[in-house]
């Protein structure tokens, strides 16, 4: 089953919450700096190679290999963005 059939209630209030809060402002912090729109795949795009490179220094201390394989699967998976959308987009701070 799709996720928006099967937890419609958790769909339509995540969606709510992201359309009127999270974007309006995020979209004014943007136009603040002088863009029309947030663009978020490049944001990501950084902020999970951060992650990876904070998990590469965490993992001399203390052994951690998910972390590292979200990052890899992350990368991989924002790499091909012809099939993403905003639903798979959402899942992805979720791993």
């Amino acid at each position: 089953m799709k996720f928006k059939k099967k937890y419609k209630r958790f769909h339509d209030f995540e969606k709510k919450v992201v359309d009127q809060y999270v974007d309006v402002y995020a979209n004014k912090a943007v136009r603040k700096l002088g863009y029309r729109r947030a663009n978020w795949l490049p944001l990501v795009q950084v902020l999970i190679t951060i992650m990876c490179i904070l998990n590469v220094f965490a993992c001399i201390a203390r052994p951690d290999f998910l972390t590292g394989l979200v990052c890899v699967l992350a990368i991989f998976y924002l790499s091909d963005n012809e099939e993403i959308n905003r639903d798979k987009f959402r899942l992805l701070p979720l791993l």
